[in-house]
């Protein structure tokens, strides 16, 4: 993290694989994070996995391919954990050969990019 105040990180498709393993990941590092999905559900069960940790997590159910839910999405995540800027981090992972593998490259580097992404 940077600075005194803890990263804020938005995870996409963080109910399940990969994209829940990126937010109980971050959750642990002291993020404050926001787990964005469409199922209720499955961001009950995430959020309550992250908060056993310890951490602080933000369910906001949300179908990203709505602008207009990710335009509410934002706005309640910055009122909730904090304004955009430095810190903030989009994660929008895609499945790796395995969850073990996302796992160690934030271990290793505190980072994870899509495959592809260019970083």
């Amino acid at each position: 993290m940077t600075g005194q105040h803890p990263q804020v990180v938005v995870v996409t498709g963080a109910t399940g694989g990969i994209g829940r393993a990126t937010a109980v990941a971050f959750a642990a590092r002291g993020a404050k994070v926001a787990l964005l999905a469409r199922g209720a559900a499955g961001l009950d069960g995430a959020v309550a996995e992250i908060r056993a940790g310890g951490g602080e997590a933000l369910a906001v159910p949300t179908d990203v391919a709505d602008s207009d839910q990710v335009e509410r999405a934002v706005a309640q995540v910055e009122k909730q954990l904090g304004p955009c800027g430095d810190p903030w981090a989009v994660v929008q992972p895609s499945a790796p050969p395995d969850r073990r593998d996302c796992l160690r490259t934030l271990q290793r580097t505190g980072t994870f990019r899509r495959p592809g992404s260019g970083g």
